[in-house]
């Protein structure tokens, strides 16, 4: 049976078909043989946006001639092992929040009668709380900076965003490490600079993307590695923990990051520069039409973000965000009024999250049926999940973990690519640090649910996380059937699928 086929893009195919039937113009003799090698390069591009011909996609960074090609060849691998060190390690906050109590940071928050009583491993409420708005806060600035870090990465290059970040990794990890000569207010500088400078490092990495042979798992896996970089801190913490219980291997620590971020940074970004292929982001934008029949042929701005697909895209981001988030919010809570708060089920999930690069070959693999068929596929792993939760017993909320696993990775991959795909490599900075920013907002709305769980309402939070499969399904299906996109085609033309 044949896919229902969009009547936008059926149009669009046929404007297609009646411009090549037109006379050669002035303009096209003029251009000669580089027209014809665009209109290849941008069928190959709508290929790989669809999922489909990785093997012979020909990037124009990766043909792009240059005369280190050894640095050409390195720059994507350390891109992904910038996003493994510094894209998101503020997020594994609870080793962090231990090793920083243990050296009795903001403990004067503390009255004199608890930091008595309290022994040096425990912390009192006010600590806590101090400490858990340095986390907040740090996270906020992480997502809330995204659409500003997107601008940057798109006009001025990754080389100077990889030095920006790197500059205020080298200085917050260097204030964590010395933070009881600064005082414990720089704390919250500290995450904040490593928070901008996470998400710095991690939209940088995906201009890499053009220099491989598979945009799709490029993305795929830089967005797998900004999960795992969670785990940095519980490293530290290990690795601590083998020593005694000195504030000196503190500091050695944190001040030995910096200067491996100071490396790593300086190494990023003179291969960005040595490859030769960062100067297409420096190239004024000359996509005038905002009309074009391509979103990713259309100017950032009016043309592509005053469009159908953007407005759908979004919302699905956003819910899907919700989601996401709304489970860290309230999983534990629930636990604890099922009576198994101390079954490891929140270890199983903070390992999991931290495992996330495990994910990669499953979902490279999943992108290539297309980007509706794979959101579909991420809306049903989503309902899977929240069904399972719904089920008050140990082994559906382990179950429940593992799949929220699975659709965390999937989720968070497919951002980068649906923006890649619509939008294309000029704009998937802006585009995808604004979707970040719209759904970094999703934050801020599971406040109510949270305080429902706590109050009681469990039938109706968790039945509300079902449902959220309706709206997003929609969002997706409307994208299939009412955008011209070939890459939003649940069966592409050249998929071979009849």
């Amino acid at each position: 049976m044949s896919d229902p086929e969009s009547p936008r893009r059926r149009d669009a195919d046929l404007e297609i078909i009646d411009n090549t039937t037109q006379g050669p113009s002035p303009r096209n003799d003029a251009l000669g043989v580089n027209l014809l090698g665009e209109a290849c390069c941008q069928a190959t591009e709508e290929m790989d946006g669809s999922g489909r011909g990785f093997a012979v996609e020909a990037t124009p960074l990766l043909s792009r001639d240059t005369t280190h090609p050894v640095a050409k060849k390195v720059t994507p691998y350390l891109a992904l092992l910038s996003c493994l060190m510094f894209a998101g390690p503020i997020y594994g906050w609870t080793p962090m929040q231990a090793m920083l109590v243990e050296r009795g940071a903001f403990l004067y928050e503390c009255d004199a009668e608890e930091v008595i009583v309290e022994s040096s491993d425990s912390a009192c409420a006010a600590q806590i709380e101090t400490l858990s708005a340095v986390y907040s806060l740090a996270s906020f600035v992480n997502e809330g900076s995204a659409f500003l870090i997107g601008v940057l990465v798109d006009l001025q290059g990754s080389e100077v965003t990889v030095l920006l970040s790197g500059a205020c990794y080298v200085a917050g990890y260097v204030l964590i490490g010395l933070f009881d000569w600064f005082g414990d207010w720089c704390l919250f500088v500290a995450f904040m600079l490593l928070g901008v400078g996470g998400m710095g490092f991690f939209l940088a990495s995906f201009r890499a993307a053009g220099l491989t042979e598979s945009r799709v798992v490029f993305l795929t896996a830089a967005s797998c590695l900004y999960d795992s970089s969670s785990g940095v801190f519980l490293a530290v913490q290990g690795i601590l923990n083998l020593f005694d219980n000195n504030y000196g291997h503190f500091r050695v620590a944190f001040l030995l990051l910096a200067v491996l971020s100071l490396a790593l940074t300086i190494a990023l970004a003179y291969c960005w520069r040595l490859s030769g292929c960062d100067a297409v982001d420096h190239e004024i934008d000359d996509r005038k039409n905002a009309t074009a029949l391509r979103l990713k042929d259309r100017p950032f701005g009016r043309g592509q973000l005053y469009t159908l697909e953007f407005a759908l895209l979004a919302t699905w981001v956003t819910l899907g965000m919700f989601k996401a988030i709304g489970y860290l919010g309230t999983i534990y809570d629930w636990l604890d009024a099922i009576g198994d708060g101390t079954n490891g089920v929140p270890e199983l999930i903070s390992g999991l999250v931290v495992a996330g690069c495990l994910w990669i070959p499953i979902l490279a693999y999943l992108f290539r049926i297309g980007l509706c068929a794979s959101a579909h596929v991420i809306n049903l792993i989503g309902l899977a999940f929240s069904i399972c939760v719904c089920i008050p017993t140990v082994t559906a909320q382990i179950f429940g973990a593992i799949i929220y696993a699975a659709y965390r990775a999937a989720f968070y991959a497919s951002v980068p690519n649906f923006c890649a795909g619509l939008f294309g490599q000029k704009s998937i900075g802006r585009t995808a640090g604004l979707l970040y920013t719209l759904g970094g907002f999703a934050a801020l709305l599971t406040a109510p649910i949270v305080w429902a769980g706590e109050s009681g309402y469990w039938t109706a939070v968790n039945i509300a996380s079902c449902l959220l499969v309706v709206p997003m399904g929609g969002c997706v299906l409307s994208l299939h059937l009412f955008s011209a996109e070939p890459c939003l085609a649940l069966r592409p033309p050249d998929s071979g699928v009849s």
